[in-house]
């Protein structure tokens, strides 16, 4: 009986601290800025926080992930605060970044996202094959 009781308790008060992580966890974003031609960025939702993945051609080559800060939603916007204040529209998916960038963004799975990165690391190692050193 103490054994019931205390995993009664533990469920009652560890679930509510998952649930309250995040509506939009597990959720993704590529956007392409509308104002210029460089390549998409990606947004990753993850336990109430958003996530830059991205490669750089520094060595090792991987995908890295940077923490922009913590997010939160409405009905009609989600806003999260890096370098510059980012705010999504929830309807149209622009966001606009600081007070006039804007981008076009379209929802993405993470599985998506690292599909599109992996391809860019592979990219590199072909540009280092016939490196010397």
């Amino acid at each position: 009986m103490k054994t019931f009781l205390t995993i009664l308790l533990i469920t009652f008060f560890v679930t509510p601290v998952f649930a309250q992580e995040g509506e939009l966890d597990g959720k993704g974003l590529g956007c392409t800025s509308i104002e210029d031609e460089s390549g998409p960025n990606y947004y990753l939702f993850f336990k109430g926080n958003v996530l830059a993945p991205s490669v750089s051609d520094k060595t090792p080559l991987m995908i890295r992930y940077s923490t922009l800060g913590e997010y939160e939603a409405d009905i009609k916007n989600i806003w999260w605060t890096g370098l510059l204040d980012y705010q999504l529209d929830r309807k149209t998916l622009k966001l606009t970044l600081g007070t006039s960038l804007v981008s076009d963004c379209q929802v993405m799975t993470h599985e998506e996202i690292v599909a599109i990165l992996q391809k860019q690391i592979e990219a590199l190692k072909e540009e280092m094959k016939d490196n010397k050193i």
